[in-house]
């Protein structure tokens, strides 16, 4: 799509979304992409089809600074089924193995969460997205294909059992990324004696990502549709023609429209932020350096010599990450030509 017929090119940020369950995390980026009309978006951090919860989407330039943003630690709320088995672990495969559960009470199932507290280690399941000498497991896994795969270290910040209906148990657990939930609760099962799988799985947290402050795929498209009619009501008598919103003023409407559920980049990613002059970020637009007579002379954040910087324009927007070149402490009493922030990506070129 060419960049005259996007509406929002100026929207940057992250979106933190509560993706519904039925589809990809990649389908539910394709779907904001469109309601929002954006060029680029991605999402940090794939949820299952049957999962529902924190998806953060990356919209337009933000999405060059995923490398930067930590998304360790994530929180679920889940509900498992105790005394079935299925070959995907969770609601969408097929039974492989019953058993009776009788017997099972609130202590044991306490114990048995409990002895996975810590760091222990997880087999990626047939049934996901790994990739081993070029096939993805869920291929092989289809055609009844197994292979070897390698233990991968997870840590289980804390796991607490909600409420216990038998069959089934509803769980709340804090882990590592890259912590399959769906094997936590197959060995559960096991632990158990009684086999189990996931039902249901909401994410609740994603790094600095909330539930909190989230909003619907649903809620997007109905903004899609109302941003669309406010737009085509709008004419310029003079040219006698419809009236066009500027980049600008698409920006804000969706700005204001999702509210906390839009981060700004500084706001996710762990680096210091300088805030400049206009006519410094029109220098560093053109591949100049921030040198330190441009530093304001108070509110300078501390940074060390090699570390990423953000910097951010008057409007809140990241313009730019930087290499620091020295300490913070030293721009004061540098030659005043000497670069002390040297760009390693513009953001938001002109």
């Amino acid at each position: 799509m060419a960049r005259d017929r996007l509406r929002n090119p100026e929207i940057q940020g992250i979106v933190v979304l509560d993706k519904p369950a039925g589809i990809t995390s990649q389908q539910a980026v394709s779907r904001l992409r469109a309601s929002m009309r954006i060029h680029k978006a991605g999402h940090g951090g794939t949820l299952d089809p049957f999962a529902t919860g924190v998806l953060p989407v990356m919209v337009n330039s933000a999405t060059r600074v995923a490398s930067l943003m930590s998304t360790d630690l994530k929180v679920y709320r889940g509900t498992m089924r105790l005394g079935i088995r299925t070959d995907t672990l969770d609601p969408t495969g097929e039974v492989v193995a019953e058993a009776p559960v009788e017997g099972i009470d609130e202590e044991r199932v306490v114990g048995a969460l409990e002895s996975f507290l810590g760091e222990i280690e997880q087999v990626p399941p047939m049934y996901s997205a790994v990739k081993i000498k070029g096939k993805r497991l869920y291929e092989l896994a289809r055609k009844n294909i197994e292979v070897e795969r390698k233990a991968k270290q997870v840590t289980i910040h804390g796991i607490e059992l909600l409420s216990m209906d038998l069959p089934d148990v509803e769980f709340r657990v804090s882990c590592s990324t890259g912590t399959y939930v769906r094997v936590l609760v197959d060995e559960v099962g096991q632990l158990l004696e009684c086999g189990a799988h996931l039902t249901t799985l909401e994410r609740e947290t994603s790094g600095q990502f909330h539930i909190g402050n989230s909003i619907t795929l649903d809620e997007i498209d109905e903004l899609g549709a109302l941003y669309r009619d406010e737009e085509s009501s709008h004419d310029d008598s003079a040219e006698g023609r419809r009236w066009r919103w500027s980049f600008e003023e698409g920006a804000s409407w969706w700005v204001e429209k999702l509210g906390d559920s839009l981060m700004p980049v500084s706001g996710c990613v762990e680096a210091p932020t300088v805030q400049v002059s206009s006519e410094v970020e029109s220098r560093v637009r053109h591949g100049e350096p921030v040198r330190a007579a441009d530093f304001p002379p108070s509110g300078t954040p501390e940074f060390e010599a090699g570390e990423p910087v953000l910097l951010n324009q008057a409007d809140g927007r990241t313009l730019a990450i930087m290499r620091a070149t020295c300490a913070a402490d030293r721009a004061h009493r540098m030659p005043a030509r000497e670069p002390v922030l040297e760009i390693n990506k513009v953001l938001l070129p002109r």
